[in-house]
């Protein structure tokens, strides 16, 4: 009994994988017939074709950002659709500037003309075939601003990270050669740039001199005169040196005379050898001002000016007592 079931189960399965590949074309048929069909249907949907801009106008820089691509919303048979999105390829849209910006209007130094891509349909609509019909275009409009092209010189700043050696001091201000550079854009945008920045250079731990050269940063709608430049490290040893400064005493009233106990500061500080005997006290500012006194008997003595590439600058003492004094007639006649 058995094995008259496993016979029967044997030729069953047999005769079900021999109908199987008839099924499938049977279905595969069917597929393709329905697709046939479907793709014989009208459809609305989108064809993108890409823009190419020409023939700017000279000497004026484009402000506005523009769109890459322009998509059209179309009704044509469903295998068109397809075959457009599929193998067509699509050759740019070239919009000539010129020619199209007959009505520039200029708004405090811009000057802006705004197309309305349904005023260039004919110039689409020789991209497509003949069953194709074209609804809408997006973006409707594009703005073109344009700003006069201006030069100015802007200072360049460099960007250094560095560490110095005990007992090192930079020897020179950190600068770049040139120090300045010419960039040419549109007003709107060169107005409005203070400096120029390096790219970023960490040169480590100094003890001597060295040199790179420097690309300098770009900036969206700009053009540099120049791409690069030099920027030269220097350190030295490094010395302390004091000095005594007068005190100079701010917003005392012509009425008065004040007279300050100490009159001067001690002052103390490190600096690179080669500048040690070339820094005076006429270097040095420090000032005690009158109107900011707290109601004792000390005014607060602050540094108002100190020279460059020193460092751990100290002074003694940080408060001055003074004395008030009322001129005499004598000071006033003279």
């Amino acid at each position: 009994m058995g094995s008259r079931i496993v016979a029967f189960l044997k030729k069953y399965h047999l005769s079900v994988n021999r109908r199987i590949p008839g099924y499938l074309v049977c279905v595969a048929i069917a597929t393709i017939l329905w697709l046939l069909n479907a793709l014989n249907k009208e459809y609305v949907g989108t064809i993108s074709y890409p823009i190419e801009y020409t023939d700017f106008p000279k000497g004026k820089f484009l402000v506005s950002p523009l769109p890459e691509r322009l998509d059209c919303e179309v009704s044509t048979k469903g295998y068109t659709l397809l075959r457009y999105r599929i193998s067509t390829p699509f050759r740019p849209i070239v919009l000539d500037i010129n020619t199209l910006s007959n009505q520039v209007l200029e708004k405090q130094h811009i000057w802006e003309y705004t197309l309305k891509l349904n005023d260039i349909r004919e110039k689409i609509n020789q991209r497509m075939e003949n069953n194709i019909r074209l609804l809408s275009v997006h973006p409707e409009e594009i703005l073109f601003a344009f700003s006069p092209a201006v030069a100015r010189k802007v200072p360049v700043r460099p960007d250094i990270r560095y560490s110095l050696e005990k007992q090192y001091i930079l020897k020179n201000k950190i600068e770049t050669v040139p120090d300045a550079v010419v960039i040419n854009g549109p007003r709107a945008i060169v107005d409005t740039i203070e400096y120029i920045c390096t790219a970023s250079w960490n040169a480590g731990v100094i003890t001597k001199e060295i040199k790179k050269r420097l690309r300098l940063l770009p900036v969206p709608g700009i053009t540099l005169e120049t791409g690069e430049v030099s920027v030269a490290l220097e350190a030295e040893r490094a010395t302390e040196a004091r000095k005594t400064v007068p005190v100079e005493i701010l917003n005392l009233p012509k009425s008065l005379k004040i007279k300050l106990f100490p009159a001067s500061v001690e002052i103390s500080y490190e600096v690179g050898l080669s500048r040690y005997d070339k820094i005076t006290e006429q270097d040095f500012r420090f000032t005690a001002d009158y109107s900011q006194r707290d109601g004792s008997a000390y005014l607060t003595v602050t540094p108002a000016g100190v020279p460059e590439l020193i460092r751990n600058l100290s002074f003694q003492p940080h408060r001055v007592e003074y004395i008030l004094e009322t001129h005499d007639k004598e000071d006033e006649n003279n």
